[in-house]
């Protein structure tokens, strides 16, 4: 990889930042929410093993073509599974986890700092990919962006202008 490359990584680092933030802050935060520890691991145990669900059914729809870095590296645009619904529901997975882990360390510092760190970095991380996606497959990305949503099914549609 290249140093133009590199530079188109960038969100790959604010996405993992923003990932040990959630964690410090779910750490500093830790057993501050009043409601008893074992609903609470339970609770976030399903929350992460609906993530993990979502992460596997993710990864296994892009096969060859899952990538770290903020790049398709598919010569086919994945549009089963789970990409059916939305363009990005590994992000969502991630999401999902984080907010999972902290509800089970019962920590309100934990779930305000996901949408606060991980909202921005996923956003960023998303933004970057679908214009590599749109240079790559141009009209049949154009299509799929405009019937499915980026993080949540509905939302973040791509309309025609």
């Amino acid at each position: 990889m290249h140093l133009s490359g590199l530079k188109r990584q960038w969100p790959v680092a604010v996405y993992t930042v923003a990932g040990a933030l959630v964690l410090l802050a779910t750490y500093l935060g830790r057993g501050r929410v009043t409601v008893a520890a074992r609903p609470a691991v339970l609770a976030g145990a399903v929350v992460v093993l609906i993530a993990a669900g979502l992460l596997a059914l993710s990864y296994h729809a892009l096969g060859k073509g899952l990538s770290l870095w903020v790049q398709p590296d598919s010569d086919r645009l994945v549009v089963s599974g789970p990409y059916r619904f939305v363009r990005h529901p590994a992000y969502l997975g991630m999401v999902i986890a984080f907010l999972g882990i902290a509800l089970a360390a019962r920590s309100w510092l934990g779930i305000l700092s996901v949408p606060v760190f991980m909202g921005p970095a996923t956003w960023l991380r998303a933004a970057g990919e679908e214009r590599l996606l749109n240079q790559k497959f141009g009209q049949t990305w154009a299509e799929y962006a405009s019937r499915t949503g980026s993080i949540l099914p509905g939302l973040g549609r791509k309309r025609d202008k």
